[in-house]
């Protein structure tokens, strides 16, 4: 016998099953997050094993010798030198 479209039915015989893995709740619960930042749309767990902030090490530097060039590359070289470096402090000012 089914239901009219119209007609309620009568849900008391359902039975939820719900899906856990005790596993990963267990293995979740002894690692402490290193840090939980909080969202509008849920919660975002960071564990010390991540993705570590770590500067790059493998920078690569131009081996120019400055004596050797004429005046106006010689103006580009300082300048990109210094204005390198005060970004550098500021991105560092700004980290802390």
């Amino acid at each position: 016998m089914e239901p009219k479209k119209d007609e309620p039915t009568d849900l008391s015989e359902v039975i939820l099953n719900e899906n856990t893995d005790t596993n990963t709740e267990d293995r979740k619960s002894l690692k402490r997050p290193k840090r939980v930042l909080h969202f509008s749309d849920g919660d975002l767990e960071e564990y010390s094993d991540d993705e570590t902030d770590t500067p790059d090490t493998n920078k690569v530097t131009n081996q120019i010798d400055p004596k050797t060039l004429n005046w106006l590359p010689w103006a580009w070289y300082r300048t990109t030198c210094i204005s390198s470096k005060l970004l550098d402090g500021c991105d560092y000012t700004a980290g802390t």
